[in-house]
């Protein structure tokens, strides 16, 4: 899966909402950002090796930043649920694999349970 850049806020909030329960990494950015630029394929790669997870970004012009009160970029926000649940300034690749990490076990548990056999009989078929 690729990272989905978003052309405004409305759409990176239409974006987080049809995630569902997914973890969302957004990477607010600018074009003329050094930084930035050296993290976009580090974060296309990423979007490659963890494919339940979420990666949109959006940049500078598209306000998106400003609504979500970014100051300084790269700055990743992740989303669980809609709600933020952490934030990387800078282009740390270590700490945004770390938190992924973290949180994608977050999101797999919020599915949890110890599971149920379809049958919801034991391993010998069906009821008595």
């Amino acid at each position: 899966m690729a990272v989905r850049a978003v052309t405004s806020d409305s759409d990176l909030r239409s974006a987080m909402s049809a995630a569902g329960g997914k973890l969302v990494v957004v990477d607010f950015y600018a074009d003329w950002c050094g930084p930035c630029k050296m993290l976009a394929p580090e974060l296309e790669g990423m979007a490659r090796t963890y494919t339940d997870v979420v990666f949109l970004k959006a940049e500078e012009k598209t306000g998106a930043p400003a609504a979500h009160g970014i100051r300084a970029y790269p700055t990743l926000k992740f989303y669980l649920g809609g709600a933020e649940k952490r934030e990387v300034r800078g282009a740390d690749v270590g700490k945004i694999r770390a938190t992924i990490e973290e949180l994608r076990t977050q999101a797999f548990s919020a599915f949890g349970g110890g599971g149920h056999s379809l049958a919801g009989a034991g391993a010998g078929g069906g009821a008595a």
